[in-house]
């Protein structure tokens, strides 16, 4: 019997009376994961197929599944979707692999079947007999046109096992161990016993990939333990306790949310606080100094340690806290946490079928490396030298724009707070088209003003040679795929003066002639956002990479980016951005025409790029 199932049925811990059940009952023969996008555009539920067949020791009764208490169980994962995130069928592709044979070629082998006879192209496009367009998954072989896929790999995992339904016979090959081997080692599939499954409880293949089970094999053939032996944790604050109502912006508390939450180090722009009522009323959720914080929901897998900068703070529902006393352990597991295989052991216990997340009790049976005290210490010395680095950037980029006002005569300039300004119809809508009060506050006249008094002015449109945002990226969902494609940056991994490539998702190139992808020495924008809005940063990675449609890409020959990402981050930048987004609360977006009408010191200019040259 085969049944597809909601992934939750085959990994909530709510569920494992369930899971518990079918084995007691039948033999799990074996668990196949779907694609997430498998059945868009009607649903996005993540589901999996299980496979079982009744225990029956009575040949009589039917095929014969004798009971055994431990028996192999054959898992897979699809790695093509055969969809697209909209739910339209992605066909395959003509490939050197699945093209017939040359004309000149067929004379030395068997005539053709009608099959091969037909196979043909529409556009680049893999056709079967019937002249229907072929989907591309890894299911099975389609008609001897693809490559053999899970359901082969099953057809010999069930010779090998003797299962009933598998009798040799003279219509049935043999088990072939060589081309089983072949087929597992081209899939993500696995085997694992029924026994290996008792601590875990799961039956979702993606927990039983081969890349996770090398990982687990590796850690627990070397010194290790399970994080609940070396630490205690601190779940957040869930239900109307988790409820702050009001933020403050001169309280000295600060809330940590799940989005603050970043590998290393807890993200420090975008900071919001809470009044000291809220900070007693949480108390419990109070964080001390070294505490890790493991983002559960949303972003998984995240780890921060709390530093005496971010001090006094809670934290949210949406992270647990990590507790160890041993300092130079908690800054070691920060590491290792972070790191490649640790990340995906503990990413890997995630649960549910849409919105996934850690539990408790999975954080807590982490599987932990445990390397000599010697090599803990000397990660925990590296740490603190780039946490020193980053607080030393951090004061060079401030003493950079501190430098740049004091140029240019804003060092203690604050804008007026009047909210009144007439202007003349010529000044006003004739000019600009636009007829919103907040464009022509004269805050934003003084500033030019003030800037005029320096420097000679320049409109940003004669300094460019690019000025394009991103549009919305073919995204590539399966990670084995990722080397086909580039990271993407979006608004998130643009901060004030950096540009962060952690967390990225992976798209396609786009088909084009000139496709619009970020180089190295562009600067990043981002365009739509509150709090988020007008935040740039020089790229400064080797790495290529897309940009999405929240981001512009600037790129210019006159002006050095850092510099010129420090001038959009400035009050001056801020004050520019603010008069010239567009749109309601919440739906603001910058444009990238507007921005031709930024105005840049000439002077300043030709200064940097000398610097630059020099």
């Amino acid at each position: 019997m085969a049944i597809v199932l909601p992934q939750g049925r085959f990994n909530n811990s709510s569920d494992k009376n369930i899971r518990g059940v079918i084995a007691e009952r039948c033999r799990i023969l074996a668990v196949v994961g779907l694609h997430g996008n498998t059945f868009k555009p009607h649903t996005g539920t993540k589901t999996s197929v299980l496979f079982v067949q009744k225990w029956n020791d009575d040949p009589k009764a039917g095929a014969l599944c004798p009971r055994q208490d431990d028996y192999n169980i054959f898992f897979a994962t699809m790695r093509k979707s055969g969809k697209d995130n909209s739910g339209d069928k992605i066909w395959r592709k003509i490939t050197s692999s699945t093209s017939s044979p040359a004309e000149d070629e067929l004379s030395d082998l068997m005539p053709p079947s009608p099959m091969q006879r037909v196979v043909g192209v529409e556009g680049d496009f893999l056709q079967d007999e019937h002249g229907h367009l072929v989907v591309d998954h890894d299911l099975y072989n389609h008609e001897g046109l693809t490559e053999d896929g899970i359901a082969e790999a099953f057809i010999e995992f069930a010779k090998k096992e003797n299962l009933s339904f598998f009798e040799p016979s003279p219509s049935v090959a043999p088990f072939d161990a060589e081309r089983y081997q072949m087929l597992m080692d081209g899939l993500e599939a696995a085997e694992v016993k029924l026994s290996n499954l008792e601590f875990s409880g799961r039956l979702d293949s993606e927990y039983y990939r081969p890349e996770f089970l090398n990982f687990e094999t590796r850690v627990l053939s070397n010194t290790h333990c399970l994080l609940k032996e070396k630490a205690s944790f601190l779940i957040g604050p869930f239900g109307s306790q988790f409820i702050v109502e009001n933020y403050d912006e001169q309280s000295p508390y600060r809330y940590v949310r799940g989005r603050d939450v970043k590998p290393f180090f807890i993200m420090d722009d975008e900071n919001v606080n809470v009044p000291e009522s809220d900070y007693e009323r949480l108390s419990k959720y109070k964080l001390k100094e070294n505490d890790l914080l493991v983002s559960v929901v949303g972003t998984l897998g995240n780890v921060s340690i709390v530093t005496q900068d971010v001090l006094p703070a809670i934290f949210s529902c949406k992270s647990t806290v990590v507790r160890s006393k041993n300092l130079i352990f908690s800054k070691y597991l920060l590491a290792y946490l972070n790191s490649d295989i640790g990340k995906k052991l503990l990413v890997r216990k995630a649960r549910g079928a849409i919105q996934t997340g850690l539990n408790l009790d999975d954080l807590k049976t982490a599987l932990v490396y445990l390397p000599s005290s010697s090599f803990q210490e000397l990660i925990a010395k590296l740490l603190d030298l780039s946490k020193g680095s980053v607080d030393q950037s951090k004061e060079i980029y401030q003493q950079a724009e501190d430098l740049l006002l004091s140029e240019l005569g804003l060092q203690d300039w604050q804008p007026t707070e009047e909210t009144v300004a007439v202007k003349s119809f010529a000044e006003s809508f004739l000019s600009s088209g636009r007829f919103d009060a907040e464009y022509y506050q004269l805050k934003f006249d003084q500033l030019i003003e003030q800037l005029e008094e320096k420097v000679e002015l320049t409109p940003l449109s004669d300094l460019l040679t690019l000025n394009q945002r991103g549009k919305q990226p073919q995204y590539i969902e399966d990670e084995d795929e990722y080397e086909l494609g580039l990271p993407v940056v979006n608004s998130k991994h643009v901060r004030e003066g950096e540009v962060i490539l952690t967390d990225n998702r992976y798209a396609y190139l786009p088909e084009t002639d000139d496709p619009l992808t970020i180089q190295t020495d562009d600067v990043l924008i981002n365009g739509t956002g509150v709090g988020t809005i007008g935040r740039c940063a020089p790229y400064l990675y080797e790495q290529e990479s897309l940009p999405d449609n929240h981001v512009t890409i600037l790129r210019t020959d006159s002006l050095d980016p850092v510099y010129l990402s420090i001038y959009l981050n400035s009050i001056i930048g801020k004050l520019l951005v603010e008069k010239h987004f567009k749109g309601s609360s919440g739906q603001i977006e910058l444009y990238p025409n507007e921005l031709l009408n930024f105005k840049f010191g000439k002077r300043l200019m030709l200064s940097s790029k000398n610097q630059k040259q020099g």
